[in-house]
């Protein structure tokens, strides 16, 4: 899998392992006692390295 940084923002700079260029952000936020993924668009994402 290829680690992509992107930017969130809500989050700042995030890091997904993803096959494919991901184009929202998979970061857990705490709602209150709930716990839900961010999904806001990202920006400037680019691939950087693959991992086994």
């Amino acid at each position: 899998m290829t680690v992509w940084i992107g930017t969130c923002p809500k989050c700042g700079p995030v890091r997904i392992e993803s096959i494919a260029q991901p184009e929202r952000c998979k970061t857990k936020v705490m709602l209150g006692k709930n716990v839900r993924t961010c999904q806001q668009v990202l920006t400037e994402v680019r691939g950087t390295r693959q991992t086994r």
